[in-house]
């Protein structure tokens, strides 16, 4: 419970302490835990009543593994995206893009790395969603190639 709740390197920290679950100071003392809980029951684990509140005597209880199973949080809805053309990339953006990368047209990733890798993207620097003026700005466009981007897209580049 306290590691979930106070170290980030734990895993599944970010289903608990990630999201502001945390447990009573009184329970920093595992003495006042056990007067609080008692002795683990046989089969059972502790188990939060509110998956969303945090881990206190009033939302704590033993449960079994179904017990459990059956307490958790609603999945999340999301929304379905656009299309291209509704965010943004439509006739207007392919004439940038295409007129981007005539001129630009090797890999900015690859060529700091000493290479030459043909660049197939123009890679928005700042995001048209949250700047839509820049989206036809060619100073805010990045040549890259597709791995390089892949990569920046899932947090392994920069």
């Amino acid at each position: 419970m306290k590691q979930r709740c106070d170290n980030p390197s734990t895993n599944g920290y970010e289903n608990y302490g990630g999201r502001g679950i945390t447990y009573c100071k009184r329970w920093e003392s595992f003495e006042n835990f056990l007067d609080d809980m008692g002795e683990r029951p046989k089969g059972k684990t502790l188990d939060r009543i509110d998956v969303n509140d945090n881990y206190e005597p009033d939302n704590c209880r033993w449960a079994t593994a179904k017990e459990q199973a059956a307490n958790v949080r609603e999945p999340r809805v999301r929304k379905p995206r656009p299309n291209a053309s509704a965010r943004g990339y439509d006739s207007a953006w392919e004439k940038v893009r295409a007129a981007f990368l005539a001129e630009h047209c090797n890999c900015a990733f690859c060529a700091a790395e000493g290479r030459k890798t043909p660049a197939k993207i123009a890679h928005h620097i700042w995001s048209v969603r949250d700047f839509p003026g820049r989206r036809l700005d060619p100073t805010n466009l990045m040549p890259m190639c597709q791995s390089h981007h892949s990569s920046l897209k899932h947090g392994n580049v920069g």
